[in-house]
């Protein structure tokens, strides 16, 4: 048995999310991409709510539409006070 099986779980959402809107919504892709190093570097610097937020990109095996994303991760980041330079305000 794997014990970390959720952290698998957890680099392979990312992963994904990455990779599906790496041309349409770069702003996510970074996102998803500076979280995974967070998890890999430093836990102390990564924050529930972002892993929680992560089961919500896919819905019913379909994606949200790009800019719907591009949103919600910005007004992720602004509520979790970090750095939103290069979002559009949304």
């Amino acid at each position: 048995m794997n014990d970390m099986k959720w952290l698998d779980d957890i680099e392979n959402k990312l992963t994904g999310i990455a990779e599906h809107y790496g041309k349409s919504a770069p702003t996510v892709t970074s996102w998803a991409e500076d979280l995974y190093l967070r998890i890999k570097k430093d836990t102390t610097k990564v924050v529930l709510a972002e892993l929680l937020f992560l089961n919500r990109f896919v819905e019913e095996g379909i994606w949200w539409h790009p800019n719907d994303a591009a949103n919600q991760v910005y007004h992720l980041m602004h509520r979790l006070g970090q750095d939103t330079t290069g979002h559009a305000g949304f």
